[in-house]
């Protein structure tokens, strides 16, 4: 299914670089390896964010560097992986967490993050 805006994320968006990270092993309560990745591309449009958003964010993640992320793919938080660890978008060098992410598929075919930098 496509929605009205995948052609202007296709024209408009930007290449972000998408880290993954994987469930790792578990035997006897133990992690077996370190924590797998996959890295891939996605097609996203990159927005400021608004002010009033700024505010819904913790103290602390305020000051980072925040910026909202319009996709056709959808990109996972704390809640929603299943290492409890969430994507991590690269974009002009600079790596981005997702905290947030609404779901506007079945309305408009693509999903808004709200990404907060992070230091390597």
């Amino acid at each position: 299914m496509t929605g009205p805006f995948d052609d202007c994320i296709a024209d408009a968006g930007v290449d972000v670089q998408v880290t993954r990270y994987l469930a790792s092993p578990v035997v006897k309560g133990r992690v077996v390896d370190a924590p797998l990745q996959e890295r891939f591309c996605i097609r996203a449009s990159i927005q400021p964010v608004q002010a009033k958003e700024l505010q819904l964010l913790p103290e602390g993640m305020r000051n980072a560097g925040a910026m909202a992320v319009y996709a056709t793919c959808e990109l996972l938080t704390v809640q929603t992986s299943k290492c409890k660890t969430p994507d991590r978008l690269t974009y002009k060098g600079i790596d981005y967490q997702v905290h947030n992410v609404e779901d506007w598929f079945d309305l408009g075919g693509y999903y808004r993050c709200l990404a907060v930098r992070v230091d390597r």
